[in-house]
């Protein structure tokens, strides 16, 4: 049986700050990126989805919009996905090394650390969601890596 997706996309105004960040934290849970404001989703997921969106009041502010996907471009839809989450681990990897070696207090490093451990924790999560996002583990995997050797270098253990 062929996997149904749908598209969420939105446009959030700018003076509603903390929705945006309530409303793209269950997003970044439940859907994978496309691009910065669109996303694809299991079609099944797409009630709960909806639900919890009008719980937040995300419809009353936001233009947003949850539509199905054609079921013919789906090996498409899944690609876009599967490069943009390497382009986010690339990106992460990338500020990773750049953040750690600006911050000279160990402790704001751990802070630091920790905080994008949780990001990438969600990532992994998200990943056990969509079957085919499988092919960008051993990204994720060397994102992992980085932060587990990071928090490593930092508590004094050699890497």
């Amino acid at each position: 049986m062929n996997k149904e997706y749908g598209l969420l996309y939105y446009d959030m105004p700018s003076g509603n700050i903390n929705l945006y960040y309530k409303m793209k934290r269950f997003i970044d849970k439940t859907c994978l990126p496309v691009n910065l404001s669109v996303y694809i989703f299991d079609w099944g997921l797409k009630d709960t989805i909806e639900y919890k969106l009008k719980s937040m009041g995300v419809f009353n502010v936001a233009c947003i919009s949850l539509v199905k996907f054609d079921n013919t471009s789906n090996t498409k839809l899944e690609d876009l996905a599967n490069k943009q989450l390497e382009s986010i681990f690339s990106a992460l990897k990338g500020r990773i090394h750049k953040s750690v070696s600006k911050i000279q207090d160990i402790e704001k490093r751990k802070d630091y650390l920790t905080r994008t451990a949780r990001k990438v924790k969600g990532y992994e999560q998200l990943l056990t969601i969509y079957e085919f996002t499988k092919r960008v583990e051993p990204s994720l995997n060397i994102l992992k890596k980085l932060l587990s050797d990071e928090w490593n270098i930092c508590i004094g253990k050699v890497v």
